[in-house]
């Protein structure tokens, strides 16, 4: 997989100060990394990614937040370089992939700090094994 959206992102700035990142365009702030990259986040965190993605209707709100709880993508490491692709083919419609994975990037930025940074940007890989 391919970072999306974040081509041309750039390492985190500053060492000791302020660190910000570019997420489809928008400088976001790099948080402290409370949050490590394989924790889950809560229903209600995958709700508001959602909400916040621009999904206004209740009913389809629950039901995509539904799909990427059932999908693994509560986790911080599962959004660093997923693919609009992915969110299709698991029933997200493509007119809201973009704003989802922008809207999960950011606040995985945020709570995970510069180690989500720098797996989202491709400067640390994991091998997949076909075990």
């Amino acid at each position: 997989m391919r970072a999306s959206g974040n081509q041309g992102a750039g390492a985190a700035q500053g060492a000791g100060a302020e660190q910000h990142v570019a997420i489809f365009g928008l400088q976001v702030q790099v948080g402290a990394g409370e949050m490590g990259m394989n924790e889950h986040m809560s229903e209600a965190q995958a709700l508001a990614r959602v909400k916040q993605a621009g999904v206004v209707d209740p009913t389809q709100a629950n039901e995509m937040a539904e799909l990427l709880i059932a999908a693994g993508l509560t986790m911080p490491s599962a959004w660093a370089q997923i693919e609009k692709r992915e969110l299709v083919e698991l029933g997200v419609p493509l007119g809201y992939t973009a704003a989802l994975i922008a809207e999960a990037q950011r606040f995985m930025a945020g709570r995970c700090g510069a180690q989500f940074v720098r797996v989202m940007e491709g400067s640390v890989r994991s091998e997949t094994c076909s075990c």
